[in-house]
């Protein structure tokens, strides 16, 4: 019985062992930074930057990427390098935003995407404070050597930041394959003279039936 336990345990091990060595990621993001500037009703202007590499061609290569946002509610989607062929919310895979490239990119290739738009219905409103819990990462298959969030620090009363950039605080950090980091931070409520505190968080992703 001893003997057919330890073979069963290398059985498992050689099993274990052949799944790691067969997983072989297919890009990597050099560097994903966030900046984010709240508007006086609570909203964010938020601007993405990612630079990413094909490590491997996969089926043809990668003609468009999808990057997670935190809900349905965004507007004013803007692509802003001339790489994108067309930009736009997807709730195909949860809440993201959609980017379509003019030319495919294939294995060794580099490029840069940069993008634009404003959050709604992200904050919370508890105590007369504005409250909000941003959590950037979440690519589940991608590594990402480098994450930059800069926030608008003007009025803001607490935080997690890890450093400040001039007027902004600053979140950095390196994510593994599925990790994310925790941005929080908390206003006064007067900093939003013209917050509307029903369009507070919400977690929708698909635009309900009509």
């Amino acid at each position: 019985m001893k003997k057919l336990l330890i073979l069963l345990f290398l059985l498992l091990s050689l099993v274990l062992t052949s799944c790691e060595e067969e997983f072989s990621p297919l890009d990597k993001i050099h560097k994903y930074s966030i900046t984010i500037s709240p508007n006086d009703d609570g909203t964010l202007n938020m601007v993405y930057y990612l630079k990413w590499e094909v490590l491997e061609e996969g089926d043809g290569g990668v003609d468009f990427i999808t990057v997670g946002v935190a809900n349905r509610f965004v507007e004013d989607i803007k692509g802003l390098t001339n790489n994108i062929d067309d930009i736009y919310y997807s709730s195909e895979n949860g809440a993201t935003i959609r980017i379509d490239f003019l030319d495919t990119y294939h294995e060794g290739d580099i490029f840069e995407v940069k993008f634009s738009f404003r959050q709604e219905r992200i904050f919370t409103l508890k105590n007369n404070e504005v409250q909000y819990s941003f959590n950037p990462g979440w690519f589940e298959e991608i590594q990402v050597e480098k994450l930059v969030v800069l926030w608008d620090g003007d009025n803001v009363l607490k935080h997690n930041a890890t450093s400040q950039s001039g007027d902004n605080l600053k979140w950095e950090a390196k994510l593994d394959y599925g990790e994310t980091i925790e941005v929080n931070l908390v206003y006064d409520k007067t900093s939003f003279p013209n917050l509307n505190p029903d369009e507070d968080y919400s977690d929708q992703t698909e635009n309900p039936l009509i």
